[in-house]
Order: C-alpha cells, then sequence, then structure tokens
C-alpha cells in the first residue's frame, strides 16, 4: 500500500483496511521512532509484531527492522536499501521492489523526520499499536466463531476447545513481552593479560606469539608453574584463622590444533630444568639404585637377626638408608599417575608435587580408570588445603603425608572436563568447584604463519623467577618450617570490600544471587584469589624474605575475577560442547517445524494438544513431546525431560517462551507448549517463499 501520494505509482497500490488517524500516526510514530533512535528500536521489535499493524506497509517496513537488527545498521538509509534490494511478483506485471510498494524513499524519510514525538513516547505509540490489534484480533474471533457456531452439525467440545483457544490467544499475544535473544554461545570476556604482574605478562605474550595461541592457555600454565616452584613452602595469613596455600588446580580448555603441547613446554622448562638439576646433584640413578639394594638388605638384616644388639643395628642402618634414599627421591611435576602412585610420591617428597600437563590423564585414573571405576579423590581434594592425609593399604604400609601440597595444570581439550562432570564425586565432593577455568575461542584456522620465536630474554627472565621462588621455598622446607605471606592494609581492605556483603557474599545469595547456580565454585572464589594474589607478589619479588601482598597484586588479582565467573559458568553449566549441539539440534527442530507451518503435529492427537487446530494461527506453538518425537534416536534422547530441559535453555535465552498449560483432560496430562520467536516465524515465512 503506497502511503505516500506523491510516490504513489498507478497499478501498485495495496488497499488496507481504513485506520482512523490517530491510529495511523501511533503505527508511524513507532517505526520512525524506531529507525531513528536505537532504545526506542528496542521498545517497538521487543513488543510488537508485523501483524499488529493495521497497514500492510507497515507491517513490510517493521519485517525489514527485523530482519536487519543487529547484526546490520536499522537507520533510514539501511531501511531503504533493505527494501529496494527485495522484489515480489506483480501478476502479469514487471516485478516491484518492496520500497515501492511502501510509498517510496520519500515516504521512509517522512516516517523519521516528520515527526514531533520523543524516544521516551515510543512506550506511548506501541501500546496504541498493540491495543488496536488485541481489538482487531477480538473482532476477527468473534467473527470466527460466530461462522463456526453457525455451521450444522459442529460439536460443541469443539467449539468451546475454539473459544478456549481464542481465550488463551488473547491473553498471550504472539508480540508481547519478546526480547532479542542471545547466542547459543555466550562470548565469553578476554583475558586481561595487562593486569598480570611484569614478568608473568611478558612470558604470556611471548608465548602467545610464538606458538599462536590464545594467551589464556601460556597464563595458567604460568599460574600452575609458579605455584609448583613454591612447593607448599609457603601459606597465606587472610585473617583470623582463615589460611590458604599457594597451591592452584587450573584447566585451560582448546580443542586439538591450539599447541597446547607446546605452551606447557615453555611455561615449564624452568620446573624441568631444575628437577634435572636436583637429580645430577642427588647422584642420579645408580646412587639411588645402589641405595635401594642396602636397604633392602638391611631390612632382611633385622628381620632374620636373633641377636637383639644385631636386629637394633639393622634397623638402624635401615632408617639411615630410608632417609638417605628420600633425600634422593626428589621429583617436581608428575605426569600420569594413579591416586595411589601420587600417595607414595607425595609422601617421598615431603608432601608437594605438582602435574601440568596437556592431556588429562590424572582425572581418568582418579575417575576409577584402573579401578573398577570407583573415584578415588580423598588425597586430591585434601591436597588443595595442605590437610593431613593417611592411606592405608592392604598388605603395605600406610602412607602419611602431614601436609600434602598438590598443583595442577590442565591445558587440555574440553572433553576432559566433560567427562570429569560426569562423575558424581567430582561434582559432590566438590573436585571441579577448586578449579579455576579458563575457555578461549580458538585460533586455529585464523593463524598467519611466521611466528616470531620465543624471546630469549623473556625466557631467561622467566627461568630466573622460577628459579628464586624454587631456591627461596627449598631453604625454608630445609629448616622444617613454612613461610608465612601476609596481606598489606591496603590489600586486606580491597579484599574486604570485593567480598563481604553487597559484594562477592550478595552473589551467592541462593535466591537472589547471580551465582546461585554455580555457588559451590564462588565459595571457593575468595580463596583462590587470595591465592593468586600471593603468587603475583611473589613473582614480582622473588627473593624477598617476607612476602607481602600489596594493594596492586591484590587488585590485579580481584580484576580477574569477572573472568574466571564467566569461564567458570560456561564451563560448569553453560552452553559450550555437548549442550551447543543439542541446543542448535532443538533449535533445528523449531525452524523445521515452522517452515511446515506446524504440519509436524497436525492430525494427530497429542493429549489433546493438536487436534482440529487453526493452523493459521497456532503454527509457531509446539509441545515438548513434538519435539521429543522429531529428536528421538539421538544419543542424548532417552525421555522427554531430556528435550524439555533443552528447551527451557532456550526459553532463558530468549527464542521461545512458555504458554499456560491447557485445562486437564482424560488420560495421560498435555505436554508443555512453547512459542517460538517472531523472528523464527518471519525467517521461516521468508525460506517457504
Amino acid at each position: 500500500m503506497h502511503l505516500h501520494p506523491a510516490a504513489a505509482t498507478p497499478g501498485t497500490e495495496w488497499n488496507g483496511p481504513d485506520i482512523g488517524p490517530g491510529l495511523l500516526r501511533a503505527e508511524q510514530e513507532c517505526l520512525g521512532l524506531a529507525m531513528r533512535d536505537p532504545e526506542a528500536l528496542n521498545v517497538v521489535l521487543g513488543t510488537l509484531e508485523a501483524s499488529d499493524y493495521a497497514r500492510p506497509a507497515h507491517q513490510i517496513i517493521h519485517t525489514a527492522l527485523m530482519e536487519l537488527h543487529p547484526e546490520r545498521p536499522t537507520d533510514q538509509a539501511a531501511v531503504v536499501g533493505y527494501l529496494a534490494q527485495q522484489v515480489v511478483p506483480m501478476g502479469a506485471g514487471e516485478p516491484a521492489s518492496l520500497l515501492s510498494r511502501v510509498g517510496g524513499h520519500m515516504y521512509i524519510h517522512d516516517l523519521v523526520w516528520k515527526t514531533s514525538a520523543t524516544p521516551a513516547q515510543a512506550g506511548y505509540y506501541v501500546h496504541q499499536v498493540s491495543d488496536a490489534s488485541t481489538r482487531r484480533s477480538i473482532a476477527e474471533r468473534a467473527v470466527s466463531l460466530y461462522r463456526l457456531a453457525s455451521t450444522p452439525g459442529v460439536d460443541l467440545d469443539e467449539l468451546q476447545r475454539e473459544i478456549d483457544r481464542a481465550h488463551e490467544r488473547l491473553r498471550w499475544r504472539p508480540g508481547g513481552g519478546w526480547g532479542e535473544p542471545r547466542p547459543l554461545t555466550r562470548q565469553l570476556p578476554p583475558l586481561p593479560v595487562e593486569i598480570l604482574p611484569g614478568v608473568m605478562r611478558r612470558l604470556v605474550r611471548a608465548v602467545a606469539a610464538t606458538t599462536e595461541s590464545p594467551p589464556d592457555l601460556a597464563a595458567f600454565a604460568a599460574l600452575a608453574t609458579l605455584a609448583a616452584s613454591t612447593r607448599g613452602a609457603w601459606q597465606v595469613q587472610v585473617g583470623g584463622g582463615w589460611t590458604e596455600q599457594t597451591c592452584l588446580y587450573v584447566a585451560a580448555l582448546s580443542d586439538s590444533g591450539t599447541r597446547k603441547t607446546a605452551v606447557v613446554g615453555l611455561a615449564t622448562a624452568p620446573l624441568r630444568a631444575l628437577e634435572r638439576d636436583m637429580a645430577a646433584e642427588n647422584g642420579g640413578r645408580s646412587r639411588r639404585e645402589i641405595l635401594t639394594k642396602r636397604y633392602a638388605a638391611a631390612v632382611d638384616e633385622a628381620a632374620r637377626a636373633l641377636d637383639e644388639e644385631e636386629r637394633t643395628r639393622a634397623e638402624d642402618e635401615a632408617e639411615d638408608l630410608a632417609a638417605e634414599l628420600h633425600s634422593l627421591e626428589f621429583q617436581v611435576l608428575a605426569d600420569d599417575v594413579t591416586p595411589e602412585a601420587l600417595a607414595s610420591r607425595m609422601e617421598r617428597q615431603g608432601g608437594p608435587l605438582a602435574t601440568i600437563v596437556d592431556e588429562g590423564g590424572l582425572l581418568g585414573t582418579v575417575a576409577g580408570r584402573y579401578s573398577a571405576n570407583v573415584p578415588n579423590v580423598d588425597l586430591i581434594l585434601k591436597a588443595y588445603n595442605g590437610s593431613y592425609t593417611r592411606v592405608d593399604r592392604a598388605s603395605k604400609p600406610s602412607v602419611i603425608i602431614p601436609r600434602p601440597i598438590l598443583t595442577i595444570g590442565l591445558i587440555v581439550q574440553p572433553d576432559v572436563i566433560n567427562e570429569a562432570a560426569k562423575v558424581r564425586a567430582f561434582t559432590q565432593r566438590g573436585l571441579l568447584a577448586r578449579f579455576l577455568f579458563a575457555l578461549p575461542p580458538s585460533t586455529v584456522g585464523t593463524r598467519a604463519g611466521g611466528a616470531p620465536p620465543m624471546d630469549p630474554e623473556v625466557e631467561a627472565e622467566w627461568a630466573a623467577v622460577v628459579g628464586k621462588i624454587f631456591a627461596a621455598g627449598l631453604e625454608i622446607t630445609g629448616r622444617g618450617e613454612v613461610g608465612t605471606i601476609r596481606l598489606d592494609h591496603a590489600a586486606a581492605t580491597a579484599f574486604e570490600a570485593w567480598r563481604n556483603l553487597g559484594g562477592h557474599e550478595s552473589r551467592m545469595h541462593p535466591e537472589l544471587g547471580d551465582l546461585a547456580d554455580i555457588q559451590s565454585w564462588a565459595s571457593k572464589l575468595p580463596g583462590a584469589l587470595v591465592r593468586l594474589a600471593a603468587l603475583f607478589a611473589l613473582a614480582e619479588r622473588p627473593g624477598d624474605d617476607r612476602p607481602l601482598i600489596t594493594g596492586v597484586e591484590m587488585q590485579a588479582a580481584l580484576d580477574l575475577a569477572p573472568y574466571l565467573v564467566e569461564h567458570a559458568r560456561e564451563v560448569l553449566i553453560g552452553t559450550y560442547a555437548e549442550r551447543a549441539e543439542r541446543l542448535e539440534a532443538v533449535l533445528g527442530f523449531i525452524r523445521r517445524f515452522l517452515r511446515e507451518g506446524g504440519s509436524a503435529g497436525k492430525g494427530r492427537s497429542d493429549s489433546g494438544n493438536r487436534t482440529s487446530r487453526d493452523t493459521s494461527e497456532l503454527s509457531d506453538i509446539f509441545t515438548v513431546k513434538e519435539a521429543y518425537r522429531a529428536l528421538d534416536g539421538r544419543s542424548w534422547v532417552t525421555r522427554t525431560s531430556d528435550v524439555e530441559e533443552i528447551v527451557e535453555h532456550l526459553a532463558d535465552l530468549g527464542y521461545v517462551r512458555p504458554l499456560p498449560p491447557e485445562p486437564p483432560r482424560r488420560g495421560r496430562p498435555p505436554s508443555p507448549r512453547y512459542q517460538a520467536h517472531p523472528r523464527l516465524v518471519t525467517a521461516a515465512m521468508r525460506e517457504t517463499g
């Protein structure tokens, strides 16, 4: 329909319904404000559908705005350009563009600029258009019901069902309250590399550049390396009786081909070198083998001795040899070990050990890979806090570790954590809640090649810092002591302000907090941030006799909190990997359903849900049972609740919304119903021509 007389072209007019000048102005103001102001655009598109406009030309313009938003501009020029490109047939005549059908570019211009309304008035005009649309719907349904009631032979129950549906549609109009659907996979915040301590920041940038990998991988590998280098020599005195260790459990997740092995190798190189140097200093493998044989001989002699004096001498010799053996058994890093072997190695080390790997073997073995699928997480849980551990083993002496300290650095594929999340002991006992997570975007497919070699100065600087922390820790533990790291006044003040009510604590409120869904993980975040701040302080001043966390280091750790929260939320309950695949599958069903006009459910009874439908009105409403039937056969679909969970997630993201349940009838209760977003409906209409 041409609404601008000057732009009218004979033979192309659409004759729409006559409407009053007040409604005409309201429709024009809605569209003009939407093209002029982003906030008004959100109000208009979030509340109205194209079908809410009485004038067909306005329906076309509204549809154009929905097609353009949010990927492209929605101003006057963008709308004119879009409509000019869309061509529709004109019977026997030449095809015409949609721009000519709405009155040409002059009409679009007048909508935008010949208005006295302000963006704040958008809601007022939207209400007028919505109210008029509802009144038209009432009139149309009244006529439809009158015709149905006048048709001979119509069952009264069928008439009542149509009355119920008409009443429901008036209460749940398609356009009311829709917002913008959010992406299936959220854009996670990038790692704020600039807030890291100087030496660590330089290492992360250098490793990321030379491996062409996300900086998150290098940062997490470097954090694990710093934690491992402390070897439990310090603990952080937060306040009162609250102490934290300097070990970390971190997991940076990245798909295959992102050069995780190279990243881990560069970050942990100083630790590997220190381990080799210590082994050589202690006499190497031959020395250990000789002492092992002498120890076995002394034990055998003590067991066979009949004379008490000889037995005592042999026992003393065995104890001395055992102590010397333990002093030689120096190990910083372990790879894929069983929990039993891990306990033995930690006992020989006096407590500390670390594993920083690009494979997830440790979690697999802890989950019970070699023990009939019986998880053994006790040691790993206790080693996070340095809690006394005793491991009793059949037919072998008990392993006693007064203060186990373990660092875990996993730079692995997401599947490792996917599988770990299926182990109830990992989730229910809080193992995964102890991890800090990173889920960076992959660089595969975007790497230009010609990466620079590793900067030797940065490499040497990193090795020196790690070496100084390592040496200072050895000196402390050599005296049989545990050092203390404290917070200065600025650090303590900043931390308490972030943590207390009104801050992080309030965010964990079970009903009002935005972190209630990851409460177990969030409750451990304050302690993890203290550990990070301590490692930052050690990295900045590795030779300090009395390490102190300053306000700068604490603020750097606190600045990492938003990144850590969002990545943990995505890993623990988010949409990545399997969840994203399932969301796409259900969304694909909805798109097919809409393209077929709801035909997937026509003509078949679903506990009364889909018999005798007005398909022109209800084709955007589907049931969970229909989705289940369409997706049945997929490995993750075993019952309707599997599909319903994903549909509910789509509702949270804004792609669908639940409708009130239908009145109960005989038999099974009706399946839950959902309505598709108008954007999905519009896209389906366009695809079907």
